[in-house]
């Protein structure tokens, strides 16, 4: 079982070995589900309690690993983000260690009905037809099925599989039965999972801005708790965390953290405006909420669009 340590027994810190940590957890229960072979899934809570720790260290490093184009295996890649966005959300919300824990880790499995979805419809790369999206829609039922078999594997890792394509109007899929009642943690990874879905990659589409997305998000009524909804566009902001920005002097920066103003993130410089790496520095950090910054903005998100 993977204990966030090297063979030398310390603790990782490199935020590269951490998303890689994460990666081969979800490849390896993706891999195992698809053979009928049983899930390691103390392994996966053992990761997630690591990427507890490292949301609350670096998590602007890990998020900027996580902007890259997946196209082969970014289901892979889906359940890493989300498990991740959902974890630093859940914190913001004031959820403690271990509901955090158990969140990341559902995080990380909640897609594991996929590995039984034929390639062919899983990357297919155009709008799925009427009887190919009834087969994909079953990933939710079939992805609580595999967890349910494991005596290891929560209530919520079952729940988080099933639900997290549930509206909170009540449609959506699975059929709801009328006793099912969705708790807030399962309601907090569907905002994470669909505001991933719009803003990733796919070999199908080009990434949507975050703006574009909330807008998307915000316009569907019913479908998200709105506290949950406004809480996590509040913790992002409009520029969130690890994503390239330029700013009105033409510098680029990298975003830290959300600002009181969801338009006015916390950054640190890059680039200057030829586009020349600046020298590490703590002046490089800037609060754009600041009085004295009031003349500085970002002016464009730099997205990914392709793969490099």
């Amino acid at each position: 079982t993977w204990q966030g340590r090297d063979q030398g027994g310390r603790h990782l810190e490199s935020p590269v070995l951490i998303y890689q940590a994460l990666y081969d957890v979800v490849t390896a229960a993706h891999g195992n589900a698809a053979m009928d072979r049983m899930l390691d899934i103390d392994n996966a809570r053992s990761v997630s309690e690591y990427l507890l720790h490292s949301t609350r260290t670096s998590f602007t490093d890990i998020i900027q690993l996580m902007h890259y184009p997946d196209y082969d295996s970014y289901t892979v890649g889906h359940s890493v983000r989300v498990a991740t966005l959902s974890v630093h959300l859940g914190e913001k919300m004031g959820l403690d260690d271990e509901q955090l824990l158990a969140l990341g880790t559902a995080g990380l499995l909640h897609d594991v009905g996929k590995s039984k979805i034929p390639d062919e419809i899983l990357f297919k790369p155009g709008r799925l037809d009427k009887e190919e999206f009834t087969i994909m829609q079953s990933h939710a039922r079939v992805g609580a099925e595999i967890l349910m078999e494991h005596k290891t594997a929560t209530p919520l890792d079952v729940s988080a599989a099933w639900g997290h394509h549930l509206r909170h109007d009540g449609g959506g899929y699975p059929a709801r039965p009328p006793w099912a009642v969705r708790d807030n943690v399962t309601k907090l990874l569907q905002v994470c999972d669909v505001f991933e879905a719009l803003t990733a990659i796919r070999p199908y589409k080009a990434p949507m801005t975050p703006h574009q997305a909330f807008e998307i998000m915000l316009g569907d009524e019913g479908a998200f708790d709105p506290a949950v909804l406004t809480t996590f566009i509040r913790t992002l902001g409009l520029y969130p965390p690890g994503n390239q920005v330029r700013l009105s002097d033409g510098s680029h920066a990298v975003v830290v953290a959300a600002g009181t103003d969801v338009l006015r993130p916390l950054v640190e410089l890059t680039a200057d405006a030829d586009g020349q790496p600046v020298p590490e520095s703590e002046d490089n950090l800037i609060n754009l909420d600041d009085e004295e910054q009031q003349e500085l903005s970002v002016t464009e998100l730099l997205l990914e669009t392709g793969a490099s």
